[in-house]
């Protein structure tokens, strides 16, 4: 392998590392509607934390709803999760919806091919890393 090859393949399996290592809140529900998968933060709020298993292969655009509902309650999205994303060279475009109000450090990192993220007027942070 090419030192840019190795590198690259050891900034991804860190990303994954760090990603299976961060801990979900005490006492979140991790739960996948669709194509996405989200985490609570609350009773009524959750976090999308990237793409369900069921998700098409090589899927090129992140369009969640803003509000989900599973196991008979509504929550409202709030948070896109730190590295919820990362490391997908598919995606191009991400339409974060209205009632988003932070996107997480790293969330759309190593994306090598996003031309464009539209986010809403009810955005308040955008960490980096």
């Amino acid at each position: 392998m090419t030192n840019d090859k190795s590198e690259s393949l050891l900034r991804i399996v860190a990303a994954m590392v760090t990603a299976i290592a961060m801990a979900l809140p005490v006492g979140a529900l991790s739960f996948s509607v669709g194509n996405y998968k989200y985490y609570t933060t609350s009773d009524t709020e959750v976090t999308v934390d990237g793409f369900s298993a069921s998700a098409p292969s090589g899927k090129n655009y992140v369009d969640f709803p803003g509000m989900v509902t599973y196991g008979g309650k509504t929550y409202y999205v709030k948070t896109v999760g730190s590295y919820a994303f990362a490391y997908n060279p598919n995606i191009e475009e991400a339409v974060i919806p209205f009632g988003v109000t932070e996107i997480e450090e790293n969330a759309f990192d190593g994306c090598t091919s996003l031309d464009a993220v539209r986010l809403p007027g009810t955005m308040r942070r955008l960490q980096s890393d």
